[in-house]
């Protein structure tokens, strides 16, 4: 019984396990890693690297509108503060907090000192708003630093004292530059010289439901995806124009909102000039690239400014649609697993059908790779976890024409050993007839 047994596995492992699979696929990877390496290391190949660089699978979901139509967060309402003089902004500020907010959040730094009479009236503005989150900035003091930050800075003082300080950096690639600062990560706390700071989305999130924001920092991930609910036509907004009037000689007074502002998180911040189409448009003023983009590779234009994605984070985590992301581990897994069942099926065909080869792998390999994609778009947009099978369809796409080339070298290897098992086998034979 035990040697029936053991056969059995025996014949199982062979049927299943081969070692020409098992080597193949080794292959397969092997060569999807030089050809990495290529693109890292030659020059021509460059300008293919940099233009995708600034794009992702995922980007699809957003760009091409695949996902469900997401509806308006009539929590958050944006305030645009323009380039008005501080003098206008407290303005602003007394009307909203007339309106009795739940938070309010400012993406603007109020560091130096400008006119007396201007900072006198902005520093009784914003002592009006009980929970305010503040601008800050973290910064390495050498230039050439990576890693964590060692220094902030905040706004005035005069006006820190009023709210909280939270920082407003935004998470770009590495390599990122000025004209191309796309967006689409966040840190959600940071740490500077011991204490611990959380971004302005997440502090004016903490104003409304503390709850929600913990059980999203208890994930303890160091960065977070963002998940875009949408531009500023998903949320309530406001223009200078919809606060304060003004009357002929220009003066801007006490006006008032359009919209109820009771119970609402207000984040206030610099979106244009105005509200014109030309003003959004033409301005990069902190303005950011986003999934959202409608050029999905090669972006060549901003789209976002940055309080727009502060209220998209803080959106995200009180409604309670984080996104999840497939570990390296996992996809690495998923890519062996599933190149190894194409090289299995692939050598079947190559035993059986070899004159069909082409044809079948071709289609197979086709519809798997597209299949991947399709799916991997499908769970992100329906599920918000980022399940990436990009380096499983790579591993599939090379399956197909490395096995031939597996075959190919293994024939290749096995005819000098022919060749010397023959003349082995005629100097035997000659030796036994002498």
């Amino acid at each position: 019984m035990n040697i029936n047994y053991l056969s059995h596995i025996k014949r199982f492992f062979l049927k299943f396990f081969p070692l020409d699979a098992i080597l193949c696929t080794a292959f397969v990877f092997v060569l999807m890693a030089g050809v990495g390496d290529l693109f890292n290391r030659v020059s021509f190949l460059n300008p293919f690297d940099h233009a995708l660089s600034d794009f992702e699978m995922m980007d699809l979901v957003y760009s091409a509108n695949i996902r469900d139509e997401p509806e308006i967060d009539t929590s958050i309402v944006l305030v645009n503060i323009g380039n008005l003089p501080r003098r206008f902004i407290a303005r602003e500020l007394e009307v909203i907090a007339a309106q009795k907010p739940l938070a309010v959040a400012i993406d603007a730094g109020f560091i130096p000192d400008l006119k007396p009479e201007d900072d006198s009236l902005l520093d009784v503005a914003l002592s009006k708003i009980p929970r305010l989150a503040l601008y800050s900035m973290m910064y390495h003091t050498d230039v050439e630093q990576e890693g964590g930050f060692d220094s902030i800075v905040f706004c005035n003082p005069r006006f820190a004292r009023h709210g909280v300080p939270s920082y407003v950096n935004m998470v770009t690639p590495p390599k990122s530059n000025v004209k191309l600062k796309i967006c689409r990560l966040f840190h959600p706390s940071d740490t500077v010289k011991g204490q611990r700071y959380l971004p302005l989305s997440l502090q004016a999130a903490w104003f409304a439901d503390s709850a929600k924001v913990k059980k999203f920092l208890d994930r303890r991930n160091p960065l977070e995806i963002i998940n875009y609910r949408g531009n500023q036509e998903k949320f309530y907004r406001l223009d200078a124009s919809d606060l304060l009037g003004q009357d002929e000689s220009g003066f801007m007074g006490l006006g008032g909102p359009l919209i109820s502002l009771k119970d609402k998180i207000v984040f206030m911040g610099y979106m244009g000039d105005d509200f014109s189409e030309e003003k959004q448009e033409n301005t990069i003023d902190d303005k950011f690239f986003t999934p959202l983009n409608e050029n999905v590779a090669g972006k060549s234009y901003p789209d976002m400014f940055g309080v727009v994605i502060h209220a998209n984070i803080a959106s995200m985590v009180l409604n309670g649609f984080p996104i999840d992301k497939m570990s390296d581990d996992w996809k690495k897994i998923w890519a062996v697993f599933l190149c190894y069942i194409n090289v299995l099926g692939f050598f079947y065909i190559q035993r059986n059908h070899p004159t069909w080869y082409d044809l079948f792998v071709k289609m197979i390999q086709i519809g798997e790779v597209f299949f991947l994609l399709w799916i991997s778009l499908m769970i992100f947009a329906h599920y918000h976890y980022q399940a990436d099978l990009t380096l499983a369809a790579f591993a599939v796409g090379f399956s197909g024409d490395v096995l031939e080339v597996y075959v190919g070298l293994k024939e290749k290897l096995r005819e000098p050993s022919l060749w010397l098992k023959g003349k082995l086998a005629g100097f035997s034979g000659s030796k036994g007839k002498g």
